[in-house]
């Protein structure tokens, strides 16, 4: 790593400056524990760690869950060449009920599984079974309930399509 702190690479047998920037992203209390036990750098993560900008998680952004699946949504319309389909409010609600502890990875899967799944339109039966809500959320889990009720007695229920 010599190379990468001096600013000076070997190229060719030459020596030649050299700017680089390196962003890496990762848990810090998981690589702190590899540290513990050897397996990952100490100098290395402190370099890394020189400067850290955090990112909230998308639990502590749920006001943006909305917005992301209106982009997910366009996204897979331009990718499939398909229209965009509207979103059941119910479902909406529930998608900011749920923490995502893989954040924006995680609710695109979920959202693309259930399109997908569905054939472009949001199925309550399909969402009901594809919903892997975390497995000790007894919240979750009743919003769950509340939606399918919901889907099921309401198909006149209000849309959100932005376009």
């Amino acid at each position: 790593l010599g190379g990468v702190f001096d600013g000076d690479l070997a190229v060719a047998l030459e020596r030649a400056a050299a700017f680089c920037r390196v962003v890496a992203t990762g848990n810090r209390a998981a690589l702190e524990e590899q540290v513990r036990y050897g397996r990952f750098s100490m100098d290395l993560l402190q370099w890394l760690s020189q400067s850290e900008l955090r990112m909230p998680s998308l639990s502590e952004r749920r006001e943006d869950i909305p917005k992301l699946v209106m982009a997910i949504l366009r996204d897979f319309a331009q990718r499939e060449h398909v229209a965009a389909p509207s979103v059941p409010y119910h479902y909406m609600e529930l998608l900011m009920t749920v923490s995502w502890p893989e954040n924006v990875r995680q609710l695109r899967n979920h959202v693309e599984s259930v399109i997908a799944l569905s054939n472009g339109v949001f199925d309550p039966e399909i969402i009901r079974e594809h919903f892997q809500p975390a497995a000790s959320s007894a919240t979750i889990k009743g919003a769950l309930h509340m939606l399918w009720n919901k889907l099921r007695g309401a198909s006149a229920a209000p849309s959100l399509n932005h376009n």
